[in-house]
């Protein structure tokens, strides 16, 4: 590559603040690539780290329902590299004939940087590796990136979708507990969806029977619309069956973490849509009981991949990234409420701010603030006052004497539900 070619590249703001060095190194082994229309360049829900960034041409970007923005060399957009989140939310298919280079992460630039000082302090760099790009007439290449654990995993869970073989794990014996409760007594449909908060899978499988009916905004409804008897014979089926399909110890107690937090994450979101105008408390409780949904088949088929030891102890922002991932497509392959689908695509995006008025995505991650703050991770969050949900849900009524009181009262609505199932105590394994 010529050093023109290399101010071209300096024209993206990425890679603009490189050294002729540190990019002469990035492209021995990451040289700019040309593809004919219609090539997929990167496929849904890839994990490869790099960075794409387009030199000529248009691209098509297409998420996973179909909807796709096209992408021209000269938009602004190109400017910056495109589709920066992993795994990633869309393919990118050129629309045209395209150049383009894959460049490493900046962690992985950081490292080149390093290499570049050395070379410049004498030592020799190799000699460059020149490559192109093979097409032939009436053929399309696909550029294939190393593929990873974290693909095959997308690609199960997305066959068991479409033959109605995923399998949500749930907690030991609470099912079992539910089953005999209401076995027992005489329930009404919303009484059983309150108790169901205790036992996400079983409300999950309730919501998605629904959905095959109509589109579903929350547990209640599809309980109304599936009726107390179904529900008495769901509750029966599921607790019948071993869904905590797991043996391995660190995989089990992640997994209790997080059917804790839905518990917590659903109360909460309850008792905070109860004071914020024009949103619905029992909406916002399926909301934050499936936010997470994601994460729960994940670590099933985590320990299945040979990736397993890598992937079990990544950290939070690559497996809250994928769980985003998963639980999107789950709720939309159910065919959830869309204001319940975006909880999952946008969990935990603290700075997020769509609109004046509060959503449902504003009041579940206010109540996944309340989770971390009542386990002591306050320090894992930006300033709260930076958080645009915090301001826009309770009717703006938060601060530390009203977040307390909302965990004290979610402490006492679970204690409760607990105390009719004889569940174990907060120094029990589901421990407040």
């Amino acid at each position: 590559m010529t050093a023109i070619q290399r101010t071209e590249l300096k024209k993206f703001n990425g890679l603009a603040e490189l050294s002729d060095d540190v990019l002469e190194i990035i492209m021995q082994n990451h040289p700019v690539e040309t593809v004919p229309a219609g090539t997929r360049i990167i496929k849904l829900y890839s994990t490869d780290p790099r960075e794409f960034y387009l030199i000529s041409g248009s691209i098509r970007a297409r998420n996973g329902s179909g909807d796709e923005t096209l992408i021209d060399h000269t938009s602004p957009l190109a400017k910056e590299p495109i589709l920066t989140k992993v795994p990633r939310e869309r393919e990118i298919i050129a629309a045209s004939e395209v150049n383009f280079i894959m460049v490493p992460p900046e962690w992985e630039r950081n490292r080149l940087k390093f290499m570049a000082n050395k070379n410049a302090s004498g030592v020799s760099r190799p000699k460059r590796r020149l490559r192109q790009s093979k097409t032939t007439k009436n053929h399309l290449r696909e550029v294939k990136p190393i593929p990873t654990g974290n693909e095959k995993i997308f690609e199960a869970i997305e066959n068991d979708l479409k033959n109605n073989a995923l399998v949500v794990p749930s907690p030991p014996d609470i099912a079992s507990k539910i089953d005999h409760y209401v076995s027992e007594t005489s329930l009404s449909e919303d009484e059983i969806a309150d108790i169901l908060v205790l036992e996400p899978a079983i409300a999950i499988g309730i919501i998605q029977q629904c959905s095959m009916m109509t589109t579903c905004s929350d547990l209640h409804q599809a309980m109304q619309l599936v009726g107390a008897e179904a529900a008495y014979n769901r509750i029966h089926e599921y607790a019948s069956e071993s869904h905590c399909l797991t043996e391995h110890p660190l995989i089990r107690e992640k997994l209790r973490k997080l059917w804790r937090q839905s518990v917590y994450v659903a109360i909460f979101s309850e008792i905070i849509a109860e004071k914020t105008p024009e949103l619905c408390p029992q909406t916002a409780k399926t909301a934050g009981l499936v936010q997470g949904i994601g994460m729960l088949p994940l670590y099933n088929y985590i320990e299945n991949s040979a990736f397993f030891f890598h992937l079990a102890n990544a950290d939070e922002k690559t497996i809250a990234a994928m769980s985003r991932t998963i639980g999107t497509m789950i709720l939309k392959h159910w065919k959830f409420n869309q204001d319940i689908i975006d909880c999952a695509a946008h969990a935990e995006e603290w700075l997020r701010n769509s609109s004046a008025e509060a959503e449902y995505v504003d009041v579940v991650n206010s109540a996944m603030c309340h989770f971390i703050i009542m386990n002591g991770e306050q320090a894992s969050l930006p300033p709260i006052d930076k958080i645009p949900a915090m301001k826009k849900v309770y009717s703006g009524l938060l601060n530390v004497k009203t977040s307390q009181q909302i965990i004290e009262e979610a402490r006492r609505r679970i204690a409760n539900m607990k105390k009719e199932l004889e569940l174990p105590t907060r120094q029990q394994s589901m421990s407040a």
